[in-house]
């Protein structure tokens, strides 16, 4: 089957969309992983999920349900961006290479494509990981996943 015109395998193309698709779904759902992490805290446990945003509205503003965005969008975005790239570069090899088709051809690239993106997430989450014992100062804030330095307002 042949592609579609403009559609195209170029892999930046590929790369860029999954880095935008990253982007865009990371973007959108912080406000829930924030919310999942004060209801996961000790101190909101008990707290039901209306008293919780209205908590977050009044103390923080609607700043709040977006803590942590930037870092998680630098974490997410390339590992979807290789995943993304990774996928669309296996499937053309196994239907290419091997004549694998069909459900198989995409079952082989998407697990294929899934290790590749996770290998590069690990890597970066050991990085990160040194980087927070390496610096004394540095340490708090990444091991907290959705925290940002206070900003005078």
């Amino acid at each position: 089957m042949a592609a579609a015109p403009g559609s195209g395998t170029n892999p930046m193309r590929q790369f860029f969309a999954g880095c935008t698709a990253g982007v865009v779904a990371s973007s959108l759902l912080t406000p829930l992983e924030v919310v999942k992490t004060r209801l996961q805290s000790s101190t909101a446990t008990r707290m039901r999920l209306d008293r919780l945003l209205s908590h977050v509205m009044r103390t923080e503003g609607l700043a709040g349900l977006w803590r942590g965005v930037g870092i998680n969008v630098l974490g997410v975005a390339p590992a979807r961006a290789v995943h993304f790239s990774a996928y669309n570069f296996f499937k053309t090899q196994a239907g290419e290479k091997l004549g694998v088709h069909g459900p198989m051809q995409h079952f082989l690239a998407g697990a294929l494509a899934s290790c590749s993106a996770a290998t590069g997430e690990a890597r970066g989450r050991r990085q990160a990981a040194s980087v927070a014992t390496s610096s004394d100062s540095a340490a708090p804030a990444m091991r907290a996943r959705n925290a940002v330095p206070n900003v005078p307002q």
